[in-house]
């Protein structure tokens, strides 16, 4: 990540002019339960700053430190966020081009709690201000120190009991335990509405409740008679701490304490950057991302490219640098998501391009091919690569797919192994090279896969069920009767001349009948046809199945009056 920072340090002109580091406020009076909410400021009014480090210290015995953030920060690219370790707090951050210039630049902000009255505040233990100039010359000139007064209180006196409150054998009750379901303990919430229950002691005559940011306050909300849940509406944003106290036999007794975690803002705006420029020949960019969040922190970020997949990375380490999935040629959309660790979200997105590669050449195609052969391509692409063959149906649809590899030269080959059907169909080809690099696919090429009668008949009937079965019955049925009649006249042949005419009558009246029978189902196909649409191909079948019974009946007439005129 250093070297990142160093990178980005050298894209930008020279500097010499010099820049401070503050706190604000610098100075002021607070008493101890209150919170000192105080930032780190940058000053440069005559030179653009391109980063910021530093690491404070606060007297650990005088304050406890709350949190430190950057919300409201200059800093838009972190190296490392504002981080609490002891009594100390660190951070590094960059200001993208074109850097920060002016007098109070917010960097970083921290929260203070007072423990005991006192003087003094946060120091700067190590810091540098390096300016936008291409050598990241630091112009640190120098930094201000805060110190702050900090007064005593004293808790609230607890009201004194009277005689009929309590008796000297009566000890006070302990502490016990708080439970909420809206807010379980040590876990953020987005809910500003809570829920809070206990048991109560036994004799309990009244309550006293106090939601404080302090884990010392003292109950001063008294309920009479005593209760065992409350519900609050609107808790404050970040940590509280709700303190319950109990009356037995005029005692006030000991303080329950729950801790309260509330969250309900998004984290912080932030940029989705291309450290390598968003258009270029990279199938898998590169990006950087990163934003904090001031109250519960950032869980993790989901990444998303247009319509493709939902990838979760961690936060913040996992974050940068990402590389994207594979990605086509084209423009694509990336789409970042933070979550903090109460759910509250925030989407950015950016645009990229990335670049195709040369699309391969197909030198050859068999462009008419008869069904049951195969189709065949050659072309010519960038060596050693991986070609994808694609062949579609007139409806665009993919029907078959075929990878194969082109050697040193760049020659290719591929044969469709999928037998088709007959029809149109086009082909494409696309390569990605060793990198993952792809092009896009070329122009479509036609192949048309021809078929003869029989096999046009078969898929004929595959593809019209619904009369396919009676006009196999019909066609049965006129070649059984067909050889039923020429076996008779033939046997008849060698017998008496005198049965050939009477054999022959007897098939015209059968191919009569048959004629009948087969016109009354042509009528009910045609009749099926005002209730729905016949296809093409039916209307067809029907008009040639038509003139081809009418000339098998012209035959069998002919046949007949040859039988008359030899007797």
């Amino acid at each position: 990540m250093r070297t990142l920072l160093f990178l980005l340090l050298l894209l930008s002109p020279l500097a010499t002019q010099a820049a401070t580091l503050y706190f604000s406020p610098s100075s002021g009076n607070y008493d101890v339960g209150k919170t000192i909410t105080v930032s780190v400021y940058v000053s440069s009014p005559e030179e653009a700053v391109n980063a910021v480090s530093a690491s404070l210290s606060v007297p650990s015995d005088l304050y406890s430190i709350v949190s430190a953030s950057s919300v409201g920060s200059v800093i838009n690219f972190w190296v490392s966020q504002p981080t609490v370790s002891g009594n100390t707090v660190s951070f590094e951050g960059v200001v993208l081009n074109p850097g920060y210039q002016g007098t109070a630049g917010k960097v970083a902000t921290l929260v203070l709690s007072p423990k005991k009255a006192g003087s003094g505040g946060p120091s700067f233990v190590s810091a540098s201000v390096l300016a936008n100039d291409g050598q990241g010359t630091n112009i640190l000139s120098g930094t201000t120190d805060a110190s702050y007064t900090i007064g005593g209180t004293q808790p609230p006196a607890t009201p004194a009991a009277t005689p009929q409150q309590s008796t000297p054998t009566q000890a006070a009750p302990s502490a016990f335990v708080i439970q909420s379901t809206t807010h379980p303990e040590g876990v953020w919430s987005r809910q500003k509405t809570g829920t809070f229950s206990w048991t109560l002691p036994q004799g309990a005559t009244a309550t006293r409740i106090i939601l404080s940011s302090s884990p010392s306050g003292v109950p001063s909300v008294e309920y009479i008679p005593a209760v065992s849940e409350k519900t609050i509406e609107g808790l404050p944003e970040g940590v509280s701490y709700l303190r319950v106290q109990h009356k037995v036999g005029g005692v006030w007794g000991g303080i329950g304490t729950y801790t309260i975690r509330v969250d309900s803002i998004p984290p912080e705006r932030f940029t989705i950057v291309f450290p390598h420029g968003d258009s270029g020949f990279d199938p898998q960019p590169i990006i950087l991302f990163n934003t904090i969040d001031g109250l519960s922190g950032i869980d993790h970020y989901s990444v998303k490219v247009g319509d493709g997949s939902l990838f979760e990375t961690a936060a913040p380490a996992d974050s940068n640098p990402y590389v994207l999935p594979l990605q086509d040629p084209g423009a694509h959309v990336v789409s970042v998501t933070a979550f903090d660790k109460a759910g509250n979200s925030l989407t950015m997105t950016e645009g990229f391009y990335v670049e195709g590669i040369d699309p391969p050449k197909i030198t050859y195609i068999s462009e008419t091919i008869s069904y049951g052969d195969l189709i065949k391509t050659r072309g010519i692409t960038y060596p050693n690569s991986h070609i994808d063959v694609v062949v579609r149906d007139e409806d665009g649809d993919v029907v078959a797919e075929e990878p194969t590899k082109s050697n040193s030269l760049g020659d290719f080959g591929s044969i469709i192994t999928k037998q088709l059907p007959p029809g149109l169909y086009s082909v494409t080809a696309r390569v990605t090279d060793a990198r993952g690099a792809r092009s896009v696919e070329t122009e479509p090429l036609s192949v048309e896969v021809e078929a003869g009668f029989l096999v046009d008949f078969w898929f004929f009937m595959l593809e019209h069920s619904g009369v396919a079965f009676l006009i196999l019955l019909i066609l049965l049925g006129s070649v059984g009767v067909h050889i039923y009649g020429w076996r008779k006249l033939l046997l008849l042949t060698h017998g008496v001349h005198a049965q050939r005419v009477s054999a022959a009558e007897t098939v015209h009246k059968a191919f009569a009948i048959l004629k009948k029978d087969v016109s009354t189902h042509m009528r009910q196909i045609r009749e099926a046809g005002k209730t729905r649409m016949l296809t093409k191909e039916e209307l067809a079948f029907l008009e040639e199945f038509e003139g081809e019974l009418e000339e098998a009946e012209e035959i069998v007439e002919k046949e007949v009056e040859k039988a008359k005129k030899r007797t």
